[in-house]
């Protein structure tokens, strides 16, 4: 996966970063796109912020294989990410609050940031 980096100027998400301890963001234009099915003129994707640490796990998740029962959750940081997985996937397994007591949020719900 191809990647121009593009380094993050606003000052109060510099300084958001740095109070959380996550100076490694970047902005990133994504230059592998051509696959994608958009079927605008002139369309090319606009820049996300990720972790540097992301290059090295692009590959794994591009390859990934996706079901058409797989469920997403694509959430805004600090809006109740955690709580939605919780529900999720209690509600995708029968409400075993056992296991959901058991295991690790991490173990049973994969997480992509």
């Amino acid at each position: 996966m191809a990647f121009e980096y593009i380094d993050i100027e606003d000052p109060i998400f510099k300084a958001t970063c740095r109070d959380r301890n996550e100076e490694d963001y970047v902005l990133v234009r994504s230059n592998d796109y051509a696959t994608v099915p958009i079927n605008l003129p002139n369309w090319t994707p606009e820049p996300v912020c990720l972790s540097r640490r992301y290059e090295r796990i692009a590959q794994t998740i591009k390859d990934m294989d996706v079901r058409p029962d797989d469920v997403w959750i694509v959430t805004y940081p600090k809006s109740g990410t955690t709580w939605t997985q919780e529900l999720i996937w209690l509600v995708c397994n029968g409400l075993d609050f056992q296991t959901a007591k058991d295991v690790s949020i991490d173990a049973r719900f994969p997480f992509i940031e």
